[in-house]
């Protein structure tokens, strides 16, 4: 009861407040015996949203209340997506909740409906509309299907939506700043994911053992690694990487270095620089000054001076990484994007101009929107005629089993 309890008051946090479902879980309270129940039913209700309330919405002539419907959801989601909980417990549990945090009002509703819903099987969706049905499906937003079907075809949409909705691998790098890949393999937690990259995937729980709470091993998302490898930065050198929080980037930009050059890493929220930091000394890097500065209008010193390769790791509407963090579905809307999109250009125009000749700007995202990233590297050369585009990377989650990233080389020529 208590383990379900609380992931109700995350999810209605989530869905209601639109806070961020991995915040609220890492600042959860719940016994810890309980957090793995908490947060699969938190990700697995938010992943399956849109479904789990199809399979009710046909008892009812009005919807009910947000905080209702998450109730019913995160219950039917325990009845079709986990074992071994028979219908009479999930029903008693969530009448209890309904009493005890919504004042019983809708206790009644609740009992209601579950007893229907619970006791058939799950229901089969046949529409007309494809991309309707892929949306309840998959619970994506149906302006995310359509926006993909026009931009990657039907059918890697649709393979991309339900993929969505699995666990992804839990991806690491070794820190060769701290450890070796002998070390590491010498656990016995870790299988090698890509040999030429370097990437590993661990056992979750890695994450208590010395081999990662000591830093030689740093949670990264395979793609999200080779962004530093696609930069290609050179012992030596000097980096600028703005946007830098939580910093996995950074330090490994700091490996790849040999911990010789600079890097000044930037991020406009003090708190995120805060991580950063905490980062960079469980790495191990010592070449690597942190800063919060708003990358659409650095200070005249950092202006000032010029860098062999600025890297932009761009905010971006995340739709690459929504395995990760399912919450994305529940709140973006088209209109973020466009306000995302003027952000990006910013950044890109304020900071372009740190790049010595001869010097490269790398722009990544870890969405899949062309607007974000295709276009915007077009419309940013259009502009700027001293930058040349040398590569452009795009990874999509159907292809691979990492999240889904966009990177671009572009040099400045004079």
């Amino acid at each position: 009861m208590i383990a379900r309890e609380e992931a109700y008051h995350i999810l209605t946090q989530v869905v209601v407040h639109k806070q961020y479902a991995n915040l609220l879980l890492k600042n959860c309270k719940g016994d810890p015996v309980d957090m793995p129940l908490i947060t699969r039913i938190v990700y697995g209700t938010l992943q399956h949203y849109r479904f789990l309330e199809y399979q009710w919405s046909d008892l009812i002539s009005k919807r009910p209340p947000e905080e209702i419907v998450v109730l019913i959801n995160l219950s039917v989601y325990q009845r079709y997506m986990m074992d071994k909980i028979p219908p009479y417990a999930i029903i008693n549990e969530a009448v209890s909740i309904a009493k005890k945090n919504l004042k019983g009002q809708y206790a009644g509703l609740v009992n209601a409906i579950l007893r229907q819903v619970l006791t058939r099987h799950s229901q089969p969706i046949i529409l007309e509309n494809k991309a309707e049905q892929i949306a309840i499906e998959t619970s994506h937003p149906v302006w995310l299907v359509h926006m993909w079907r026009k931009q990657l075809g039907d059918e890697a949409t649709e393979i991309i939506c339900h993929k969505n909705n699995l666990t992804p691998p839990l991806y690491v790098r070794v820190n060769t700043l701290l450890s070796d890949l002998n070390e590491v393999m010498n656990t016995g937690l870790f299988t090698v994911s890509d040999e030429l990259l370097g990437s590993l995937i661990a056992e979750p729980k890695v994450v208590k053992h010395d081999i990662f709470t000591s830093g030689k091993v740093i949670i990264q998302d395979e793609n999200s690694q080779r962004v530093c490898v696609f930069a290609d930065v050179k012992p030596g050198e000097s980096v600028l990487d703005v946007c830098s929080a939580p910093g996995t980037k950074t330090v490994q930009l700091a490996a790849m270095m040999q911990n010789q050059g600079s890097i000044l890493a930037l991020d406009i929220h003090s708190h995120r620089i805060k991580l950063v930091e905490q980062l960079i000394e469980k790495s191990g890097a010592t070449i690597i000054s942190a800063k919060v500065v708003d990358a659409t209008n650095l200070p005249q010193s950092i202006k000032e001076q010029l860098f062999d390769t600025v890297l932009i790791d761009a905010p971006c509407s995340g739709l690459g990484v929504l395995r990760r963090k399912p919450d994305i579905k529940m709140t973006i809307k088209p209109a973020d994007l466009d306000e995302i999109q003027k952000l990006q250009e910013s950044i890109l125009n304020e900071t372009s101009a740190c790049v010595k000749v001869g010097g490269q700007l790398v722009y990544a995202t870890c969405t899949i929107n062309k607007k974000e990233n295709q276009h915007q590297v077009q419309n940013f050369l259009s502009t700027h005629p001293q930058f040349e585009l040398a590569d452009q990377q795009q990874y999509l989650p159907h292809l691979s089993d990492g999240d889904g990233f966009y990177m671009a080389k572009l040099i400045r020529v004079r």
